[in-house]
């Protein structure tokens, strides 16, 4: 009886999610789009709706596999981390402004790699996501838990601002807080040795 009492409910919700993202498709069309007469609404609504049809069901499945995986997302969390994450990107920005419009500031190109204890792959993936989205660093590898990041200098992929990313994405997923990371492998120049050595 518990069981088709929740069927409703969650097909209730099944519907409310399909609106929302309905919505907020159709809102970031007319956002990019900036034409509002009858045949670029017909393109939008078009695209909208093939979206949905073609992700609906990924997204259904992922959620399916999160909960049986042991992951949730804390909204009220993933809100502040990514007003934490613009606030980064924005200083981030300044930095490599600051480095390319004054050449007797070094730019020393190095390679990063570190072992992540993030134990969820989508908390993996949002690490790498996150560290590319900030100017001078950019997610070249995450295999298991070992990341691989190339950095446009050394304090950029070695700074707080990776630990600190790591720690908000395990309040976001729910994880156990990671210690700081307190070695890092650096490699100078474009490659390195997958066997952790310098190239």
């Amino acid at each position: 009886m518990a069981v088709e009492q929740d069927k409703p409910h969650h097909s209730h919700r099944r519907s409310l999610a399909l609106l929302l993202q309905a919505v907020g498709l159709g809102a970031l069309w007319l956002v990019f789009s900036g034409k509002f007469d009858v045949l670029h609404a017909g393109f939008g609504l078009f695209s909208v709706a093939l979206v949905l049809v073609l992700t609906n069901g990924l997204v259904v499945r992922r959620r399916q596999e999160s909960r049986l995986d042991g992951v949730a997302v804390r909204p009220v969390e993933a809100c502040l981390y990514l007003g934490w994450l613009a606030k980064e990107v924005v200083t981030a920005n300044l930095d490599v402004a600051r480095l390319v419009l004054s050449p007797k500031l070094p730019i020393d190109p190095v390679l990063v790699r570190f072992t992540t204890s993030l134990s969820s792959a989508v908390a993996r993936v949002a690490l790498g996501n996150s560290i590319t989205l900030t100017p001078g660093t950019l997610t070249l590898e995450v295999a298991g838990s070992e990341v691989l990041v190339h950095a446009i200098s050394v304090s950029a992929a070695t700074g707080p601002t990776i630990d600190e990313m790591e720690r908000r994405l395990a309040r976001v997923f729910g994880a156990a807080t990671p210690p700081p990371k307190l070695e890092m492998a650096v490699f100078r120049g474009l490659s390195a040795d997958r066997s952790g050595g310098p190239a």
